[in-house]
């Protein structure tokens, strides 16, 4: 029994000096080989940009027109909402200014027919007055008046541009926030749009069809490229600069090596205590034009050595 534990006993340390060794140097020198490669860095795969897509406002899902990993192109239409009566009402009192309108053009009209008057008024008081029939005071105090009015007037017709300057804007702003153009009333659905060309890389749960829609509807993902986040130690980092290339490989499934390029690195160290080792966020731009590679996957980046 002593005799068959001191043979495996020594198997296993023979394996230990022998086979380990072997394979540890060829997992880090796949691709090109242990000498021309520094050793492997640590990285995550991340979408190169995400745009999480919100709702403006809540409603009743009348239509879901994506899935998941759905491509889609910016300004497609993502999913229907029907508004609620509240808030239906409530966008369209915004937009209903035709009663500030029309006492404003009310305004202007007394105002101008007033000013005709008061100047008809004036031509008269000057004829008088050149016949001794009339004061010259007077004719001020009309000239006076008519200065008076002729600003109001001024005044009462920048009101009614504004008024309706403030309309176009918030018709514009409901058309671009709504998805559709808003002219008269507003329409009783809003349609959210995609802002922005990518893969649909996450729902909520509540964008079914009769769910209630609100907040954190999707998340949009630009796949390709793709980016590569590493930390780096200082000595690292220090042979390292923008545009160098590296190796990647995939921390589980196949083999193949990729090739990506340097993005970015960071400029300040990750933790910043002073008696913390200093290591800096590397980021690595990688090609992904078949959508192949996913958010979230583990790979293992090596940079050619420098003389």
């Amino acid at each position: 029994m002593k005799r068959n534990s001191l043979w495996l006993y020594l198997l296993i340390v023979l394996w230990c000096l022998l086979v380990a060794p072997a394979l540890a140097e060829n997992r880090s020198a796949v691709g090109t080989g242990a000498a021309s490669l520094e050793g492997a860095h640590q990285g995550k795969i991340y979408c190169s940009q995400v745009y999480f897509v919100s709702s403006s406002y809540n409603g009743e899902v009348s239509e879901k027109m994506v899935e998941v990993a759905q491509f889609v192109e910016k300004g497609d239409p993502i999913l229907k909402i029907a508004l609620t009566d509240a808030v239906w009402n409530q966008l369209n009192a915004s937009i209903d200014m035709d009663m500030g309108i029309l006492n404003s053009k009310v305004s202007i009209a007394a105002l101008k027919q007033k000013i005709k008057d008061t100047e008809t008024q004036k031509s008269e008081q000057k004829r008088l007055a050149s016949e001794g029939m009339a004061a010259a005071k007077s004719i001020e105090q009309l000239e006076d008046q008519l200065a008076l009015m002729k600003l109001q007037s001024v005044q009462a017709e920048r009101g009614l541009e504004n008024i309706y300057k403030n309309l176009k804007r918030q018709r514009q702003f409901l058309s671009k926030s709504l998805g559709q153009k808003v002219v008269n009333r507003v329409p009783r659905f809003y349609i959210v749009k995609a802002p922005m060309s990518g893969h649909v890389i996450w729902e909520n749960t509540n964008t079914g069809v009769g769910s209630w829609a609100a907040g954190h509807l999707f998340t949009i993902g630009v796949m390709d490229p793709m980016i590569i986040r590493t930390r780096m130690y200082e000595a690292d980092v220090m042979n390292l600069k923008i545009g160098d290339e590296a190796e990647v490989l995939l921390e589980y499934g196949a083999d193949r090596v990729l090739k990506a390029m340097i993005k970015s690195i960071g400029w300040m160290p990750v933790n910043q205590s002073i008696d913390a080792p200093s290591y800096y966020t590397v980021e690595l731009e990688i090609p992904n034009p078949d959508a192949a590679l996913r958010e979230g996957y583990m790979v293992r980046v090596m940079f050619p050595k420098k003389p």
